[in-house]
């Protein structure tokens, strides 16, 4: 003998709610891990691009900071390619 057990409206109606929950937190993970890899991937560009536009002086000189864009860009270092 087998038991049949028939699913009622109420029952239907939470495992809705906690399919919307599940896809939403997914929806939300999703979102956190694709910025976090355009965060890691688009980082060395960055650099690279703020470097360029500094002159050799400025990139030599340990006192500043490599990540603060230059007060007089220039496009020096760009000549040689």
């Amino acid at each position: 003998m087998t038991s049949v057990t028939a699913d009622t409206p109420r029952a239907i109606a939470v495992q809705g709610g906690s399919l919307r929950r599940n896809r939403r937190w997914s929806l939300i993970m999703s979102y956190v891990f694709l910025v976090l890899f355009a965060l890691f991937f688009l980082t060395p560009p960055v650099y690279q691009l703020g470097t360029a536009s500094k002159s050799s002086s400025e990139i030599s000189m340990q006192q500043s900071n490599p990540w603060l864009p230059s007060l007089h860009p220039t496009l020096e270092n760009l000549d040689t390619l």
